[in-house]
């Protein structure tokens, strides 16, 4: 599996989790932040998936089992506790963990093109914004 990949399967789920979460959010302030950055990660995952093309690679959606596990995980703890300030720590903690996966797959794979790496600093800078930003709902 090469970047392009890695980064447009992550703004993928990002975007599908992130409009579940939206659908608990319980005050329009959170509601539009959740839905600027839904549409921020649509856009990059566009981008990705264009990259993926002109390379000449398949486009693919992201692995079955991680997307049941976030799907699973997600309504376990919003079911627990949907309150505005959970929201904000599940987007969080949502945000870190791709933070840390394009960072670790950037530095290990050096293979990948100049336009795949600006790509994956677009991703981890949005996530970086979007943690700042929910830092108020907490």
């Amino acid at each position: 599996m090469n970047k392009h990949e890695n980064y447009m399967k992550n703004a993928t789920q990002d975007v599908r989790w992130q409009s579940k979460v939206c659908s608990k959010s319980k005050i329009s302030p959170l509601f539009q932040l959740i839905e600027k950055y839904i549409d921020r990660h649509s856009r990059l995952g566009g981008n990705a998936k264009d990259h993926l093309i002109d390379s000449g690679n398949e486009v693919k959606a992201p692995g079955m089992m991680a997307s049941a596990f976030s799907w699973f995980s997600t309504e376990l703890k919003l079911n627990l506790n949907d309150d505005n300030s959970e929201i904000a720590k599940l987007l969080i903690d949502g945000c870190s963990m791709g933070i840390k996966t394009l960072g670790e797959r950037a530095n290990t794979l050096n293979r990948a093109d100049k336009s795949a790496d600006a790509l994956a600093r677009k991703i981890i800078k949005t996530e970086e914004e979007m943690i700042r930003e929910l830092e108020s709902f907490l």
